[in-house]
């Protein structure tokens, strides 16, 4: 602990960690936000602008901000989760050690796919993303990934490599600056996709959103960009941790979370979109964090627990079910509703079996491995 922090109920100075399962929970659901974008688009999306084709402005506002929500609490848990003589070393083996051993699985099966269904796979393409520096490669045979969601790992990985030396840097902020820190990093966040459109060529425009394939991906796939929902769950953990007056309640994140959503959709991907978006999910953050801290009411009954300790499993697997199932059960993509809202239920139940399997055989048992951590009790 720095100098500046103090005992509270939240993180006493004794350094006992408390399990915020809540937030555990939550990951499930950031995850089924990821879900419905990606069956929307290989089940019912019929083409065209995404932002005009009936329910894809949800379907994307809800993607948005499960990945946010992924990225904001990635910052929270493992600065909650921080422990003093902590080595860059011990902390990047433990952090592959959770997401690498799923990446290596998935990507082995999603290029045995590919290629079973006859579609090229370029070098460049495979390694990137089995490295992991996809999300760095602006090219869009790159961009696509040989699993589409593992872009979101190469961008975790460098916030990994960031972690330690960002921890130390914020810790160092007085505590009663840290909000001011938060909304500048709030404003940041508005202003770069402003910042993109302003200064990048308008065309050509690639892909379903009125933006070229540069601004998508500076705007939703550049680590760096990315980096600043990670810095801001830092803030939030350390306004918590410092005992830091911040939103304890429910109620204020119950109202702001349709307001957030509603005031999304009124403006065009990518303006402003994750800034609206990150109000809420701070809101349901901080107080999910509060109530597992205090042991009030919170999102803690084991079935969702469960399915937050799958979370990441589930979000590894789920576009290589939904897609390769659907071009054996609806080649055509001609089945009709009721046949498609089937199909989405099916894959949603297919996708946690196989998610179940993948976090027993692989991510649990790596983790025990290569990823104890003596005296860590917080899920990350």
């Amino acid at each position: 602990m720095t100098v500046h922090e103090k005992a509270t109920p939240e993180r006493p100075v004794s350094g006992e960690r408390t399990r915020l399962d809540s937030l555990t929970a939550l990951r499930f659901a950031a995850a089924l936000m990821v879900f419905v974008l990606h069956v929307y688009v290989y089940v019912w999306y019929a083409g065209g602008d995404m932002e005009q084709a009936p329910f894809g402005a949800v379907a994307l506002r809800l993607a948005l901000a499960g990945v946010s929500f992924f990225f904001l609490l990635s910052g929270f848990v493992l600065t909650w989760s921080a422990r003093e003589g902590d080595t860059p070393r011990s902390f990047m083996r433990r952090r592959l050690a959770k997401i690498y051993p799923n990446h290596l699985v998935t990507w082995v099966v999603a290029l045995a796919l590919l290629l079973w269904a006859g579609e090229q796979v370029g070098l460049l393409r495979a390694l990137s993303t089995l490295l992991l520096v996809e999300a760095w490669i602006p090219l869009p045979q790159v961009q696509s990934g040989v699993n589409p969601v593992s872009w979101t790992l190469a961008c975790e990985l460098f916030f990994y490599l960031c972690f330690p030396y960002l921890h130390r840097a914020i810790a160092l902020i007085r505590p009663e600056r840290l909000w001011y820190w938060a909304v500048g990093c709030l404003a940041a966040i508005a202003l770069v996709p402003l910042l993109v459109m302003a200064v990048t060529p308008a065309q050509p425009k690639g892909g379903p959103f009125q933006t070229t394939l540069l601004q998508t991906w500076l705007t939703y796939n550049f680590p760096p960009v990315r980096l600043l929902e990670f810095v801001l769950g830092i803030l939030l953990a350390r306004i918590v941790i410092t005992g830091r007056w911040y939103p304890k309640r429910f109620g204020p994140a119950l109202v702001a979370v349709p307001i957030g959503f509603f005031a999304a959709l009124q403006v065009v991907f990518p303006y402003l979109v994750t800034a609206i978006l990150l109000v809420p999910l701070a809101l349901v953050l901080l107080a999910s964090a509060h109530a597992d801290t205090t042991g009030s009411p919170g999102l803690r009954r084991r079935s969702w627990i469960r399915l937050g300790d799958i979370s990441f499993a589930f979000y590894m697997v789920h576009v290589l079910l939904i897609t390769n199932l659907h071009r054996l059960l609806d080649p055509e993509r001609d089945a009709g509703v009721a046949a498609d809202i089937g199909f989405t239920a099916l894959y949603l139940v297919v996708s946690v079996l196989v998610a179940w399997l993948l976090y027993r055989a692989v991510e649990r048992p790596a983790m025990r491995r290569w990823g104890s951590s003596r005296g860590l009790s917080t899920t990350a």
